[in-house]
């Protein structure tokens, strides 16, 4: 692993009042807050990256992440990086076959120190692994969901829809089912709360938005997200073609918001068409989908990602530009700053990570092929005056 950060000089922001509020929104595009990046190495046995989140571990600034496991066939990598010294602090390969897999491949991946990590599947098996590879512990959990022609529900454990409080953690369900092509439109059990140590579970159950209905057939309104904001201990979940998110405390629904905003939101339904010799799942140009929510603990803010929508010639989104906001709330919820970036051709906004020190994105240009580069975003325009 090679981590390089690069300080840059300063940024302009850019002001402009919102009408109604007595406060100042920051606006402008995000370039104009970036004072550095940071490179994760890339080698030539890494065909991806994904999962990326920070791990506030006995006071260090620490990343987790996944990619392909290149000594487990089929099988996902698991890596810990200290940010500040560089360092590689843990991995682990977790196979898909073999004597040290589980009944079925666990979607649920998280480590709970730099030795072992907790693995989740939703045939209905709970694992801990060494940073050998080997399974130390494999029990049977009745966390066991439907996985039938019938109903098909899976854990969704990325967008932030993971997250652990002591012996218990916390994750997202997938209603899709990916036989019949759509979603049941009375879903309602989106969140597991799972015993780690016995493997028992509950869950948390609340509507869907009320016009979602017309989404069930399509498989990104169900790319949900969330964040934990954990001075306060309340998690928000949201879902991608809605303006509301969801609080919870524990599973109980507590109430819903509307985080303000000065653009406008178009939602359309995906559609699937060929490209090549593949089918995927592609939005009209015009089409704005929620992305992510993260809670900054260091500063306390929340950071809500969105697309836009897309604009250029091309016949699918990776010819064309696409263009995302970045919102930015203080602990309460009020609006701090709004801020675009565009991501041309096969680029997207799709990794993101906060730390003590700022918010890191994947950057729109990889331009090396030994590497992959974030840009890190001050944040400290928006910390409240001393």
């Amino acid at each position: 692993m090679r981590g390089n950060l690069i300080v840059g000089v300063g940024f302009l922001a850019l002001f402009s009042a919102c009408s109604g509020q007595h406060e100042e929104i920051h606006t402008g595009k995000l370039g104009e807050l970036i004072v550095g990046t940071y490179s994760f190495e890339r080698d030539v046995t890494t065909s991806y990256f994904s999962s990326f989140r920070s791990w506030n571990y006995d006071g260090r600034d620490l990343v987790v992440y996944e990619t392909n496991s290149p000594e487990r066939n089929s099988g996902v990598r698991v890596s810990v990086v200290d940010l500040e010294t560089h360092d590689v602090l843990a991995r682990w390969d977790i196979p898909r076959e073999g004597p040290e897999s589980m009944k079925s491949f666990p979607d649920l991946r998280m480590p709970l120190s730099l030795d072992t990590l907790f693995a989740a599947s939703a045939s209905g098996r709970v694992a801990n692994y060494d940073t050998l590879g080997n399974k130390i512990r494999d029990i049977e959990s009745n966390a066991r969901f439907p996985t039938t022609k019938e109903a098909y529900v899976r854990f969704f454990p990325i967008n932030g829809l993971m997250f652990r409080k002591e012996k218990e953690v916390f994750v997202g369900l997938n209603p899709y089912n990916i036989y019949q092509e759509a979603a049941p439109s009375d879903y309602a059990a989106w969140m597991v709360r799972l015993n780690m140590e016995t493997g028992l579970h509950d869950q948390a159950y609340f509507r869907m938005p009320s016009d979602y209905a017309r989404f069930s057939a399509d498989l990104a309104a169900f790319q949900t997200y969330g964040g934990l904001d954990r001075l306060r201990g309340e998690f928000w979940f949201g879902f991608p073609y809605s303006d509301t998110l969801v609080m919870l405390r524990g599973l109980k629904e507590i109430k819903r918001l509307a985080p303000k905003t000065n653009h406008r939101f178009t939602y359309l339904p995906s559609e699937l068409r060929d490209y090549g010799s593949f089918k995927v799942w592609l939005q009209p140009k015009e089409a704005s989908s929620h992305l992510g929510l993260l809670y900054d603990e260091f500063r306390d803010l929340f950071l809500m990602l969105t697309k836009l929508g897309e604009t250029g010639d091309g016949d699918n989104t990776f010819d064309r530009t696409k263009h995302y906001l970045i919102r930015i709330f203080d602990g309460d919820w009020t609006l701090k700053g709004e801020y675009t970036v565009d991501y041309p051709g096969r680029e997207e906004l799709k990794d993101w990570f906060v730390t003590r020190n700022g918010l890191f994105v994947n950057a729109a240009f990889q331009d090396l092929e030994d590497e992959y580069r974030f840009d890190q975003v001050d944040l400290s325009t928006f910390l409240p005056p001393r």
